[in-house]
C-alpha cells in the first residue's frame, strides 16, 4: 500500500530537514486568495489581534490550495492556554491525513524563557516554538529593537534550550536583512511578512511610458 502522502507543507519541509516558510497573514477572504498560490509552506491567519470576521464562515481559509496540498498549508493563530501559562500561546495546523497535529508556542517573556526546559520536558508533542521578540523586547527595556544585544541574548537562549531537546525554533520577523543570519543560528521555522506584487501592472505601466 502506498505510503499517504504529507499536505501539511510545513511539516513537510522539516521532515526533509530543510527549514520552513510561513507568513502571518489577515484573516479575511481576499488574502486568503491571493495567498493561496504564494510559495510559503504555510500561512498563519491572525486571529489573535484581529476582530474575527463573519465573512469567513462562507469563505473558509483552508480551502483550496492548502486542502489539495498544491499551496500554502493554512493555519489560524489564536489564544490558547490557560491563564497560568499566560507567557505562551498557540497556533495550530489542522490534522492530516496522518493525523498529527503541529503545535507552536509563542515565547514572549523572560519568564516563559526560564520556563522552557521545563515545558519542554513534561510537554509532549510541541512543534516548534516561536519567539514574540516584540513582547520581549518590551519587556527588556528595549522596545522593537530586534537587534538589541541585550534582546539576541535572551533569543539565543531560546534556540539553545530547543536544540538540547531538538525541537523546531521560529523567527516571526524574517526579511532580506536578516534571513542569512536567522537561518545561520539555526532557526527553521521563518516567518517572512507577505508582500503582493503587481507584476502585471508594472510591466504595462513601463510599457506605456508612465513607469
Amino acid at each position: 500500500m502506498a505510503d499517504i502522502p504529507r499536505l501539511n507543507g510545513v511539516i513537510r519541509a522539516l521532515e526533509a530537514g530543510k527549514p520552513t516558510f510561513t507568513s502571518f497573514c489577515q484573516a479575511d477572504p481576499e488574502t486568503a486568495i491571493a495567498m493561496s498560490a504564494a510559495k510559503y509552506d504555510g500561512i498563519v491567519y491572525e486571529m489573535e489581534h484581529n476582530p474575527w470576521d463573519i465573512r469567513l464562515k462562507s469563505a473558509p481559509l483552508y480551502e483550496p490550495a492548502g486542502i489539495r496540498g498544491d499551496g500554502p498549508t493554512a493555519a489560524v493563530r489564536y489564544w490558547g492556554l490557560s491563564q497560568q501559562d499566560y507567557y505562551a500561546r498557540a497556533d495550530v495546523w489542522p490534522l492530516n491525513p496522518k493525523g498529527e497535529v503541529f503545535v507552536i508556542l509563542m515565547m514572549e517573556d523572560t519568564r516563559g524563557i526560564e520556563a522552557l526546559p521545563d515545558i519542554l520536558k513534561k510537554v509532549p508533542g510541541i512543534g516548534a516554538i516561536l519567539i514574540g521578540e516584540g513582547d520581549l523586547s518590551q519587556e527588556l527595556g528595549y522596545p522593537r529593537q530586534y537587534e538589541h544585544p541585550e534582546v539576541l541574548k535572551w533569543m539565543a537562549r531560546v534556540v539553545d534550550t530547543c536544540k538540547q531537546h531538538n525541537v523546531v525554533v521560529g523567527h516571526p520577523h524574517v526579511d532580506a536583512s536578516n534571513v542569512e543570519r536567522i537561518l545561520g543560528e539555526g532557526y527553521r521555522f521563518l516567518m517572512a511578512a507577505p508582500v503582493r506584487s503587481y507584476a502585471a501592472l508594472d510591466k504595462g505601466l513601463k510599457l506605456a511610458g508612465r513607469a
